[in-house]
């Protein structure tokens, strides 16, 4: 009669520790589960952070040696407009050079080495490559993170540019 009671009482014991240790596992996976974003929403919220950037920002508020020889040399004659709105510019008045040179010289401080990244101006079926840092590459990627938004710039009161598209990728 004691010996059954006996292994009645190991089969408490052994569900009370299978039952303690899926109670630690469990909290130990929600406790560590949003300590930090993954990988994938960080790159995404990268990109949307440089796009929101090049859209808010305005040329008069950036300090950039660049940025002030474009103005003093004429380049720039609107210093109201907006980064993404100065690059559709010099796309429209064909000054392709200067529009790589801007975003180039606003990407590198931004964007880590350590990720690709590429600035395109889409017109209907016409795809613009402005600027492209290829390291690493893309085609060997394991994650690329695209944003889109579109753009338009009034020239003159009978001219303008757009609507248009432009593609901002990231990738690591």
């Amino acid at each position: 009669m004691f010996k059954r009671l006996k292994k009645k009482g190991y089969y408490f014991v052994i569900d009370a520790l299978i039952g303690a240790t899926i109670i630690f596992l469990s909290l130990m996976i929600i406790l560590n589960s949003g300590s930090r974003p993954t990988k994938v929403q960080y790159n995404y919220e990268m990109a949307e952070e440089y796009t929101s950037f090049i859209i808010n920002t305005k040329m008069e508020d950036l300090n950039s040696e660049l940025v002030l020889q474009m103005i003093n040399d004429g380049r720039i004659k609107d210093t109201r407009h907006s980064i993404i709105e100065q690059v559709d510019e010099f796309d429209y008045k064909s000054m392709s050079s200067d529009a790589t040179a801007l975003v180039q010289n606003i990407t590198e401080p931004l964007i880590p080495q350590k990720y690709g990244f590429s600035y395109t101006l889409i017109k209907g079926v016409t795809r613009t490559l402005i600027y492209s840092r290829a390291s690493p590459d893309i085609n060997n990627a394991k994650i690329v993170i695209a944003s889109k938004k579109i753009t338009f710039l009034q020239i003159d009161s009978s001219t303008m540019f757009g609507p248009a598209l432009v593609e901002i990728k990231i990738w690591a």
